[in-house]
């Protein structure tokens, strides 16, 4: 749910927001271990996509989770690939904005957008996606520098 407790029970119907996957569900030990903690950063990252506005762009979809490339967002309508990383997040999602209003008019269906590099946010890639929304295999990219 908002507050990352796990729902038992529920179908489709009761969704209101993105997927969150990639996870394995809480152990129930104290508060919840690693995965508890892991979706309530995921659930944070949700309440700071909305909080920059960028539903205006597109609404999420799904949060999905690796413990190597850490949190990537995939968006509904243009079925973007969003990569944040680890950490930052609240930082990474202003630079996002600003990439965002940059590209404004411009197609963004089906793109990728990197913003998970480890130094300075001022350098993002931002390219094609390749079929079935790999977020492990971006295709060529071009860089914006807004």
């Amino acid at each position: 749910d908002a507050e990352g407790e796990l729902i038992e029970e529920g179908s489709a119907d009761d969704l209101t927001g993105p997927i969150i996957s990639g996870l394995a569900p809480p152990d129930g030990g104290e508060e919840g271990g690693e995965s508890a903690a892991l979706i309530r950063t995921a659930l944070s990252i949700i309440r700071h996509y909305t909080s920059q506005g960028l539903e205006r762009y597109d609404a999420l979809d799904e949060i999905h989770y690796d413990e190597h490339l850490g949190y990537s967002l995939l968006t509904a309508g243009g079925q973007m690939e969003i990569r944040v990383g680890h950490d930052r997040f609240y930082e990474r999602l202003q630079r996002l904005r600003d990439v965002m209003d940059t590209l404004d008019g411009e197609s963004l269906g089906g793109r990728y957008i990197l913003l998970d590099g480890q130094g300075e946010l001022t350098r993002v890639a931002v390219g094609p996606a390749r079929p079935g929304r790999d977020a492990n295999r971006p295709g060529p990219a071009h860089e914006v520098q807004p």
